[in-house]
């Protein structure tokens, strides 16, 4: 909860002033202190800042328009999600280039495998929710839903074979 963005519209100096003038009185007045690793002065336009595993950014585009025929998205604040959280979350259910079963999940009951891939995704897609680039996580959907068929296939043939090795 103490994670905040800061938009300055003026020239790099003026936010860097209100950066150190911020610190100062992060420091003197409530003892807190800024993380220089974290505490960045970035250009909205020409670069993104990272921001609770979100992309910010300045949306243009100059051929969007309202009803009015004025520009109606240059300037608005943008939230995307980016391609390496994504690429993270489809490399827990893939190994060399494929989605694979998850071999922890078989001796779960196939209720509790479905509802164990729904839940990750569903708290993946809703804490990304904001971002205007949310479709992007249908790539991760996809790996995961074929993760989530070989882990119950894998449950079936071993269930199978158990039930083979009792009967002879």
């Amino acid at each position: 909860a103490d994670d905040f963005v800061l938009g300055v519209v003026g020239t790099l100096a003026e936010a860097r002033d209100i950066k150190t003038q911020l610190a100062q009185f992060l420091r003197d007045e409530l003892k807190l202190e800024l993380s220089p690793e974290k505490t960045l002065v970035t250009h909205a336009r020409s670069e993104v800042a990272h921001f609770l595993g979100y992309e910010l950014h300045t949306l243009q585009a100059n051929d969007y328009h309202d009803a009015r025929g004025q520009r109606c998205i240059n300037g608005q604040l943008g939230f995307r999600v980016p391609r390496s959280v994504i690429h993270k979350h489809r490399s827990k259910y893939m190994r060399q280039g494929k989605p694979i079963h998850l071999m922890q999940r078989v001796n779960d009951s196939l209720y509790s495998i479905v509802s164990q891939y729904q839940t990750e995704l569903r708290g993946i897609v809703q804490y990304y929710r904001p971002a205007y680039n949310v479709h992007q996580l249908y790539h991760l959907k996809r790996v995961m839903e074929q993760s989530l068929a070989k882990t119950i296939a894998k449950k079936l043939k071993i269930t199978r074979a158990r039930v083979y090795k009792r009967f002879k």
